[in-house]
């Protein structure tokens, strides 16, 4: 089961002014590599857990390089990583843009159309209050490199729990 929360945005667009709410990922916890590998050794992988851990822990290289050479990344069955890019600077002439003045902001990941039909297909989601996701998402000791909660602002529209929720 996902939980989810409902979360509080400030909008002050031409239409949408004012207070309005959002579903919001309520994260309980991060498999990493080794939990993963785990999972494969005890299910129906023919892998070993050290083989699959090796390959995790490569993984990341070979992406880095691929990405350094100017391929985006396809994983099968999962998704595609490419660059996203930040400029220092904005000029009204392209010759005066140099090079030293860009880098890699952050990596974007398309995750593959089966993928996420499927999670879709399967996903089930259950409401809990703010402040009970706060509290998990704090008890949870990864490194997410900061990128905090990237959820895009969508209202909940016609699913199975539409009652409303009072903060």
């Amino acid at each position: 089961m996902l939980q989810i929360f409902k979360k509080k945005i400030m909008l002050d667009g031409k239409e949408k002014k004012g207070l309005h709410y959002y579903a919001s990922f309520s994260r309980r916890g991060t498999a990493d590599s080794l939990k993963l590998a785990e999972e494969m050794k005890e299910g129906s992988s023919a892998f070993t857990r050290g083989e699959v851990v090796g390959v995790t822990l490569d993984l990341p290289n070979r992406i880095k390089e691929a990405l350094l050479n100017g391929m985006a990344v396809k994983i099968n069955g999962l998704g595609t990583f490419k660059p996203a890019l930040h400029t220092s600077e904005v000029k009204a002439d392209p010759a005066e843009l140099k090079a030293s003045a860009v880098s890699i902001k952050s990596l974007n990941f398309s995750p593959d159309a089966k993928l996420l039909t499927e999670l879709n297909q399967l996903a089930k989601f259950e409401w809990i209050d703010e402040a009970k996701a706060d509290n998990e998402d704090k008890n949870d000791n990864t490194d997410d490199n900061g990128s905090g909660d990237d959820s895009t602002p969508t209202p909940p529209a016609g699913g199975e729990d539409d009652t409303p929720f009072d903060p």
